[in-house]
This record gives structure tokens, C-alpha cells and sequence, in this order.
């Protein structure tokens, strides 16, 4: 599983154009029962990966002032979640919200590991309300959003390129030279729409590849050709301006861009793979119309040494999808073993939840996919954070590429 929720198309709409406007409004206001506090939430307007501080002025020195974070589901539940925090000696908070954010709980209804906090028209609006015991000082706004009014998308067809895939990018002034091919997990199609868009967003073009389950590709996950993924990868480097190839891969995409990393290793110049495996899952793949791990090479596991640029591994050791902790040592044992680059996150508490790999917000670690429950294991708040971690060094990763190939 690597995401819950796909959206296409150019995605500037006029829902988020006004949230944003509405946020400016009322961001710097509110004043409660005192007309010498003021509540803030900083910045007013970003992306959703950018800081988020509460911060209060005005209040009494040394005073304990409740802070609570809401904001709206796209199914309309409210997630909240509050902490006590005491005013300096100058009446002042400012606290990091980000921890917070990833804590919020479903307010009002059953709490279900099947909730989440899902973008609504591809932002999330966030509402802080400060409190000095019962008496209001006053409430703020703040909007968090999956992509710029820049990026635009195109769809790629089988019958028109060759690939089925959705192609997110920025005017040539604000792309960078290091492109990103995404691929998805068991629940086929386009793979994870919410981290192509916020990639987009900032600079990288982005090919959200579908592999299987989506028309003009097989149906199934099974005796994929890998020459699919690297004409993927010619186009991606076909791209004016485009220098070098990043795979990003969740869960089986996680398997399949170690897999391709290692098969063409001169098309790709790094990898990131979260909860993947680390050996080819049997009838999966093919090359040349034979299987990869043939009878003539039983050895199923993934030839990792292979892969030429920095590779990213992050897993949950909390996964009851499959032992993606295992795996991911088993990958950096054997990188470590033939000196590759390779840098390893295992978060004790977070599931395989985390490959819907985009930060702050909490997802639900169960999904029904055609009648079977699916459970990710861990908690929302620890692949929330777990994803909060693994964000930063993704484009950490991204930024070297860049810099390694400039």
C-alpha cells in the first residue's frame, strides 16, 4: 500500500486559490478576551512539508496557555489534538506545531484506523485556538498545500508513448536538472499522486508511472517486463534540461526500483525505497521474456551492489505488511559490503503506513482494497513522523544528486 487517495490533473483550482485568500485574511487575527493578545500560526500559506509555529503574544507572564490544532477531513471529520504550554517571561509562545499536527485524532466520531486527515481540493487548513484557562485569547488560520499553482501535469498513453504514466512539472526557470521516476505499490495504477505533486513543487519533474492496474498495462502485478520501466527512464532523461534519474519506490515499487537501479544502473542515479523488499517476489518481473530469478539464476536476491548513486532505504519495524526492517538491512549490508552510498531509517514504531511518503498529516494504518483489509501496522502518529523524518532526507538525497552531477 503507498497511498490512499489519487488525484489528477492541473491542479491550480479555484477551491484552493480562495482557501488560500480566505488563510491570508484571518491569519494574523484574532483576539478572544484580551485585546492585548494576538495568536499566530507561521507561515500563513505553504507547502505542506514547510514549518508550522504556534505562536502566541500578549499573554500573562509565566502563564500555562492551551493550544489546540484542528482541521477538516475531505470527508468532513474534524482532527484536533491540544498541549499546555507555559508563556516567558515577556507573555510570548512560539513552539514548534509540526509534532502536534502529526498527533491530531478524528474528532466528533468512532475513532477507526481507516481515518485519515486527507488534503481537502489539495490543502489542509489549519485552525489554532489559544486558551488562559476558560477565558479565549484568540484564534488563527493557516493553509498547508500539496502543490504550486506552477506545476501542471500531462498524461502519457501506452497507444500515444509507449508508457501510462502522469508527468508533473514547473515552468523551466524553477525546474531543476534531477527528475524523480515514482512508482507505486501492490494497489497498482499511478502510484503515490500526494508525493508527486509536493516533489513537483519543489523544482523536481516527477513521471508518476503506472506499471499495472490502469489501462493500456497489465492488469495484475505479474511478469512485468523491466524494459517497460527503462523506456521509462530514456524518456525521463529525454527531458530538456533533465541531467539525472532518481527511482522512488514504495513497498513493491520499493523491490521494483531497487530492481531497476540495479538492472540499468547507468539510467539511474539514486534510489529511494520505502518498506521494500529485498528480493524479487517470484513471477513478478521479466526481462528479455524470461523471469527474473530464472532457473538459470535461482538467487532471488536483488543485486544491489549494482546500483551506481546514493540509494535511500526506510522501513518500519512495525510493519505486518512484510518485514521491510529486514529488508532494509539486508539491502544496506550488502551496499555496505561493496562500498555503495547508502543511508538507512528503521522507526521502531511505524508501519508500512509509511510509504504514503508525504510529511505531517496522519493516514490511516488499515484500507480495504475489493474486500480485504489491509493492516500497515504501527500508529498514524509514528508513520506521521516516521514520513516527517523520511521527507527530509528524500530531498536531502535529491538535492546531492544535483549537486554530485553539477
Amino acid at each position: 500500500m503507498s497511498t490512499f487517495s489519487r488525484r489528477r490533473g492541473i491542479l491550480a483550482g479555484t477551491a484552493v486559490v480562495l482557501a488560500i485568500a480566505a488563510a491570508a485574511v484571518v491569519a494574523f487575527v484574532s483576539r478572544g478576551g484580551s485585546d492585548a493578545a494576538s495568536v499566530r500560526l507561521e507561515p500563513s500559506d505553504g507547502l505542506l512539508d514547510a514549518p508550522l509555529r504556534m505562536e502566541v503574544d500578549g499573554a500573562d507572564r509565566d502563564a500555562p496557555i492551551h493550544l489546540t490544532l484542528s482541521s477538516r477531513s475531505t470527508d468532513g471529520v474534524l482532527w484536533s489534538g491540544s498541549r499546555a504550554v507555559r508563556a516567558d517571561d515577556d507573555g510570548r509562545i512560539s513552539v514548534d506545531g509540526g509534532t502536534l499536527l502529526a498527533s491530531l485524532r478524528p474528532t466528533g466520531v468512532a475513532d477507526s484506523p481507516k481515518l485519515g486527515l486527507f488534503p481537502l481540493d489539495d490543502a489542509v487548513t489549519l485552525r489554532v485556538e489559544a486558551r488562559a484557562g476558560d477565558r479565549l485569547l484568540g484564534q488563527a488560520s493557516a493553509v498547508r498545500r500539496l502543490v504550486e499553482a506552477q506545476v501542471s501535469s500531462i498524461e502519457l498513453t501506452a497507444s500515444h508513448d509507449g508508457l501510462v504514466a502522469h508527468y508533473w512539472t514547473v515552468p523551466p526557470g524553477a525546474r531543476r536538472s534531477t527528475a524523480v521516476l515514482a512508482l507505486g505499490g501492490s494497489e497498482g495504477g499511478y502510484g503515490n499522486g500526494l508525493q508527486a505533486r509536493l516533489l513537483a513543487s519543489h523544482g523536481y519533474p516527477v513521471l508518476e508511472l503506472a506499471y499495472f492496474g490502469a489501462r493500456g498495462v497489465p492488469n495484475e502485478l505479474r511478469a512485468i517486463p523491466l524494459e517497460y520501466l527503462a523506456r521509462a527512464l530514456r524518456w525521463l532523461h529525454g527531458r530538456p534540461g533533465v541531467e539525472d534519474v532518481v527511482v522512488v519506490g514504495a513497498s513493491r515499487g520499493g523491490e521494483l526500483a531497487l530492481l531497476v537501479a540495479s538492472t540499468y544502473p547507468a539510467l539511474v542515479q539514486g534510489v529511494a525505497a520505502y518498506a521494500p523488499g529485498y528480493a524479487v517476489v517470484p513471477g513478478s518481473w521479466t526481462r528479455g521474456g524470461e523471469p527474473v530469478g530464472s532457473a538459470a539464476d535461482p538467487d532471488p536476491r536483488i543485486p544491489v551492489e549494482r546500483i551506481r548513486g546514493p540509494v535511500l532505504l526506510v522501513a518500519g519495524a512495525a510493519d505486518q505488511v512484510w518485514n521491510s526492517a529486514y529488508a532494509v538491512s539486508a539491502v544496506g549490508e550488502r551496499r555496505d559490503e561493496h562500498g555503495g552510498r547508502t543511508e538507512s531509517l528503521t522507526f521502531p514504531e511505524a508501519g508500512h503506513g509509511l510509504t504514503v511518503a508525504v510529511p505531517n498529516l496522519p493516514f490511516p494504518t488499515e484500507a480495504t482494497l475489493e474486500g480485504l483489509t489491509l493492516v500497515s501496522g504501527g500508529t498514524r502518529q509514528a508513520d506521521a513522523l516516521a514520513r516527517n523524518a523520511a521527507w527530509a532526507r528524500l530531498l536531502a538525497l535529491l538535492d546531492r544528486v544535483g549537486r554530485d552531477s553539477g
